[in-house]
């Protein structure tokens, strides 16, 4: 299997976390030092009254609350060892080189799209860690216990997969058709939601869109029989290697094969 990430999207998201996490910690700390100088503050000749110094810890505060937990958000998803396209490399490892897996590629409309003999799929992640998720038909909803309550304030919220998937292959339709448009139309391109979190279990009744563990993927990739026409392929291989232009590719060895010694040899040890 070959893989294409573009690490620089993955780095400056990073970056951009713990920046904002750094400075709502200072926004926590002014919003402390403010509220504990508010009645020396208050009474200095053209000082604000108390109720607009309360009001500008509370403000500051507040701000450096969300702020923060926007930032640990970021730098939890992006910094984690992990890291969802790390996930998804990881379980499709013995697939063969016609299998491509794109990650943060700049120009397609998804964050993950994988490109298979017989398909597009648009991946459609969620890393939630260790909690039950259930889904029915397209409705989704998730057993939480206290500390989950708590550890949800910075990790990813569940949010509809089933539309976001179905959104996600939408826009991928839309793109072939306006950049390969001669071999747009004999593309399936197919929405799949993939759980990459630790420790989660899935519950799945009648789902509009598949939805796999992340360890389940690479069977689900497998069960589909008809391939694409082999110039529509190569066409749409061709076009996603421009899009991804100097970023790096990785192949990733296929699993060995293991055969079974013949019955010949198998009578040879008997004797």
């Amino acid at each position: 299997m070959r893989v294409i990430t573009n690490q620089a999207y993955i780095t400056q998201r990073k970056n951009w976390g713990s920046r904002i996490a750094l400075l709502s910690f200072l926004f926590l700390i002014a919003g402390g030092i403010y509220s504990f100088l508010d009645p020396t503050m208050s009474q200095l000749p053209g000082g604000l009254p108390p109720w607009a110094n309360l009001a500008i810890a509370y403000a500051l505060v507040i701000a450096g609350f969300v702020g923060f937990n926007i930032g640990t958000y970021h730098v939890r998803r992006w910094g984690r060892p992990d890291r969802e396209d790390l996930v998804l490399k990881e379980n499709l490892t013995g697939l063969d080189n016609r299998y491509r897996l794109y990650n943060y590629v700049a120009g397609l409309p998804i964050l993950h799209a994988l490109l298979t003999p017989h398909a597009v799929y648009a991946l459609e992640t969620r890393g939630i860690d260790g909690q039950t998720i259930i889904c029915a038909g397209d409705r989704w909803h998730r057993r939480m216990k206290f500390m989950d309550y708590l550890r949800a304030l910075s990790e990813e919220r569940l949010k509809n997969p089933t539309q976001d998937a179905l959104d996600g292959a939408a826009r991928l339709r839309a793109y072939l058709r306006e950049h390969v448009p001669d071999v747009a139309d004999n593309v399936p391109v197919e929405p799949v939601v993939v759980f990459i979190g630790k420790d989660v279990k899935l519950e799945v009744t009648d789902p509009v869109v598949p939805a796999v563990l992340a360890k389940n993927l690479r069977s689900l990739i497998r069960t589909q029989d008809e391939p694409m026409p082999p110039h529509v392929y190569r066409a749409v291989v061709q076009h996603f290697m421009d899009t991804a232009g100097d970023l790096e590719e990785d192949a990733v060895a296929p699993a060995p094969l293991t055969r079974k010694p013949s019955s010949r040899k198998r009578s040879k040890r008997r004797k």
